[in-house]
């Protein structure tokens, strides 16, 4: 039994590492929360001058295999009517810490990005285009994984040195990204957002076995995440329904749902209001995400929880996937009237 467990352990391993050479990818269910990481278009697309954001995602409770994925942004949205009329400049910042559980595999990704948005009609329909360059860094601990080499009669066996030759266990390589997006507003009452990423446009390489192979499966494929985002204000009342679907190497991923808005008190020239945000999303065939969250003044803040359905299902106890996030976003220079942008 102990050896059947230690062999069904190595195989989870080798999982691990193959998705160095697979090329794992940031994953948020909060993705409302992170515009500028999925679509680099959405750098400066904001009603306010700047934003900043701060997003946590952790298996809390679970210390013996732990995953935990952090990010922080801030754009700015700057030459107002200075380059084209009715048209403004967005620039960002961004950095993403990410630790993969058994095996450290920890990645940085860090970077900028710039957007450029048009009102195509005025206060009404807005065109965006942006690109960022981050660099990436990613670093494997060879010495805390195992492999089949090392079992021996008497099951795992840490006094065998394994033969597998890896040729590295950290590397960097500079990850290129654009998008394209869309925003129509119509006063308070609808505002409108689809975007359309693609992330890795330079397909880069990483491999911890094969330095010298920069063609295959080691390659990182050009990922497409399509997003919609909506929100609909009825008084006191608004619904905010959203959907992200993406793709990267035959994997698919499709979020669907929606937060439901409790206005507490108006925005006006000198407040932005208090509202509370009460969600329910769905992953397609793996969780549901139970979402809640406060807007007061200039910050909102949101919670999250991914259920799996399969946990569910079987009836255990799940205490994973909770994700935390903060946005700020203020004024820096009185704004002009013809600014409508979405709150997105």
């Amino acid at each position: 039994m102990k050896l059947s467990k230690r062999i069904f352990s190595l195989i989870l391993v080798f999982v691990g590492v193959s998705t160095v050479v697979s090329g794992q990818d940031f994953h948020f269910s909060q993705f409302y929360s992170t515009p500028t990481l999925i679509n680099p278009s959405n750098t400066g697309n904001l009603a306010n001058d700047y934003r900043v954001g701060v997003i946590n995602k952790s298996h809390l409770f679970d210390k013996s295999n732990q995953y935990q994925t952090i990010a922080a942004f801030a754009d700015v949205a700057i030459l107002e009517d200075q380059i084209a009329r009715n048209s403004w400049l967005g620039l960002g910042i961004n950095f993403m810490h990410d630790n993969a559980g058994q095996g450290n595999l920890r990645t940085i990704r860090t970077g900028g990005s710039i957007a450029f948005h048009k009102a195509v009609i005025s206060d009404q329909l807005f065109f965006s285009m942006g690109m960022d360059f981050n660099f990436v860094r990613k670093q494997l601990d060879l010495s805390s994984i195992y492999f089949n080499d090392q079992i021996g009669a008497d099951g795992l066996d840490l006094t065998m040195i394994s033969e597998e030759n890896f040729d590295q266990n950290t590397f960097n390589y500079l990850d290129v990204s654009g998008g394209i997006n869309l925003s129509y507003v119509m006063g308070k009452l609808l505002k409108v957002n689809f975007g359309l990423g693609m992330l890795h446009l330079n397909r880069p390489s990483e491999t911890v076995y094969f330095r010298s192979n920069n063609s295959g499966y080691n390659k990182r494929t050009v990922r497409p995440v399509i997003t919609l985002n909506t929100e609909l204000q009825f008084g006191k009342f608004g619904i905010q329904p959203g959907v992200l679907y993406t793709r990267d190497k035959g994997a698919q991923e499709l979020i669907v749902g929606s937060h439901f808005v409790f206005i507490l008190s108006e925005q006006t020239r000198d407040s932005y209001g208090a509202r509370f945000l009460l969600g329910a999303w769905y992953r397609l065939k793996e969780s549901i995400v139970p979402s809640a969250g406060m807007e007061i003044e200039n910050f909102r803040f949101m919670i999250s929880y991914d259920a799996n359905l399969d946990l569910i299902r079987n009836g255990a106890p799940d205490r994973k996937g909770f994700e935390v996030s903060l946005i700020h976003s203020g004024r820096i220079w009185p704004r002009k009237n013809r600014l409508n942008c979405p709150r997105f």
